[in-house]
């Protein structure tokens, strides 16, 4: 779907259903509290695919198992064309910190 239409996609349960919702390029609509199933990442502008989860991917994890804490792990997935998917989990219960480019090692 995404390398036809060139966005992402989201599948996400609520209320007992699963709900699948179309994005932007880089972007995938996710209600508050919910959390992905998987989504997609199209091909970028350099005919590439990332199998890598964003930080914004990441984050949104680390924002449901800070919403319960005493549950399992948040785990989520990536789907990239036919390649294997992505598995990604939460990395705390903080949002990650953003890189500071001003900031020399």
């Amino acid at each position: 779907m995404s390398q036809n239409s060139g966005v992402e996609f989201i599948l996400t349960k609520e209320s007992g259903n699963f709900v699948l919702r179309s994005g932007s390029q880089t972007r995938a609509p996710i209600q508050s509290g919910q959390r992905p199933i998987l989504h997609t990442h199209p091909t970028d502008e350099f005919g590439v695919n990332s199998l890598t989860p964003s930080l914004a991917d990441i984050d949104v994890l680390n924002a449901a198992w800070a919403r319960n804490p005493t549950g399992p792990r948040p785990v989520s997935q990536i789907l990239v064309g036919t390649e294997k998917p992505t598995v990604f989990r939460a990395t705390g219960f903080e949002p990650t910190p953003k890189p500071n480019p001003n900031k020399r090692n």
